[in-house]
């Protein structure tokens, strides 16, 4: 294969699959899955859910609270299935999906708080997200104490992760 440049580099594949969907106003929803997490070929008989159809379920508080959610939202707030990527342009909703979906696995109680880590570039945008949860959970009547959610920039969380475990053997 050839590079973009033309430099005449391999272009390996990465070992990770990733599953994308493209949704209105440029909203990219991404989640990556190990190679090795593919599931059995008889998993559809089973009637368990397949792999590549992740299950989405949004807390009937959030519904209830925030009727006016767009299809792309409820996709990116109701994805359950792990790590996700959202990539939008300026003014399409990914603060307030955001949000929401770090409610959601709050409500539907598939996380704690502390285990939850929200980041993003900057600090003004780490603040916002902070804000934003602590208004949507007084909003839904979410009880949980969200003092140890983190929510950062990425290189604030690098940094914390770096100097929490720099005297490890």
């Amino acid at each position: 294969m050839e590079s973009a440049a033309g430099a005449g580099r391999a272009i390996h594949p990465p070992p990770w699959r990733s599953s994308a969907l493209a949704l209105p106003r440029g909203v990219i929803v991404s989640s990556t899955r190990a190679e090795g997490d593919r599931e059995a070929p008889d998993a559809a008989a089973s009637g368990r859910p397949r792999q590549d159809t992740p299950l989405r379920t949004i807390a009937p508080a959030i519904l209830n609270h925030y009727p006016d959610l767009s299809e792309a939202q409820r996709e990116i707030v109701g994805y359950l299935d792990g790590p996700l990527l959202v990539i939008a342009g300026p003014g399409s909703g990914k603060t307030y999906s955001i949000v929401l979906r770090a409610l959601n696995l709050l409500l539907l109680e598939k996380a704690r708080p502390n285990e939850l880590v929200l980041c993003t570039f900057t600090e003004k945008a780490a603040f916002e997200l902070r804000d934003r949860l602590a208004a949507a959970a007084r909003k839904v009547r979410y009880t949980g104490d969200l003092s140890e959610l983190t929510a950062s920039t990425i290189h604030g969380f690098c940094n914390r992760v770096l100097t929490q475990h720099r005297h490890r053997d």
